[in-house]
């Protein structure tokens, strides 16, 4: 049965978890509590990913990228290196190619 609010040493404990670099996911099977219950008690909504992070695939030029990793010696570190100097990540970050 649902208690209806999650105790201050509960969220103390989700906070420090979180802060040692476990994920939701972790947190909540091992403290046995739902991953919205752990993200309420976090303050992260759950509208998603921003908009800018969501298209992120549409940014890449794939054709661009899979002509590049057809070449001998090739990697997708060097390929990343070479496309995104800025630091910014190639999959799964925002890129202007």
């Amino acid at each position: 049965m649902a208690t209806g609010r999650t105790s201050n040493r509960m969220e103390t404990q989700i906070q420090e978890l979180y802060g040692r670099g476990y994920k939701i996911r972790a947190i909540a099977r091992m403290l046995k509590l739902a991953r919205p219950t752990v993200r309420k008690a976090l303050g992260i909504g759950q509208e998603g990913p921003p908009e800018e992070e969501a298209d992120w695939k549409s940014r890449v030029d794939w054709e661009r990228v899979r002509e590049e990793l057809s070449k001998r010696g090739t990697t997708i570190d060097v390929l990343h290196r070479e496309m995104c100097p800025q630091g910014k990540r190639l999959f799964g970050g925002v890129v202007e190619i």
